[in-house]
């Protein structure tokens, strides 16, 4: 058995380099300037005779009008595939409703059926106050922590899901991975 997990969401919000810090390898092309994911790439994590995890980083939404009708097609066709979703967020961005109109219209209706849902807070290291960032212990400083908290209340109750839910990680600083992964 192979599970097959969707890496979704907005463009910009660090999915491929969430898929490179989880497989500790840079395995999918990232761009601090433009988007660069145009169509799904798997990525498959062997962990024995024939079982695994195969991450599928897709094109993220919200790049424009017209990549968003291209994007929601292929989300329609790959959500009935996946054993769960990961859908990741910017931390630091406030702008949810791309995020929550595609989550509302086209996400939620696979997640009745029982597919598993997660809100990954990505780039924690970014919310403010950003510089109390703790570098050589790869953790946030004490107001920061409660920021993040406070972000994962409010991301909670923007996409109406339980707090526990909605992890915050940071793909660049390795912060929080391997909370996601159990």
């Amino acid at each position: 058995y192979k599970a097959k997990i969707g890496v979704l969401g907005k463009t910009g919000a660090g999915k491929s380099s969430l898929c490179n810090a989880l497989f500790g390898q840079e395995i999918c092309p990232v761009s601090d300037v433009a988007a660069c994911t145009r169509a799904t790439q798997d990525v498959l994590l062997e962990i024995g005779r024939n079982q695994g995890i195969t991450l599928v980083d897709v094109p993220g939404v919200g790049e424009s009008g017209e990549r968003d009708k291209e994007y929601e097609a292929l989300y329609r066709k790959l959500l009935p595939q996946l054993d769960a979703v990961l859908w990741v967020l910017k931390g630091d961005d406030r702008a949810y409703s791309v995020d929550i109109a595609f989550y509302q219209g086209l996400v939620k209706p696979y997640l009745d059926s029982g597919i598993p849902f997660i809100v990954v807070l990505n780039q924690a290291d970014k919310i403010e106050p950003f510089r109390e960032w703790q570098v050589e212990e790869r953790r946030p400083g004490v107001k920061q922590a409660l920021n993040i908290d406070a972000k994962v209340a409010s991301v909670a109750a923007s996409f109406g899901l339980k707090q526990s839910l909605i992890i915050p990680v940071s793909a660049e600083e390795k912060y929080g991975l391997s909370r996601l992964v159990d």
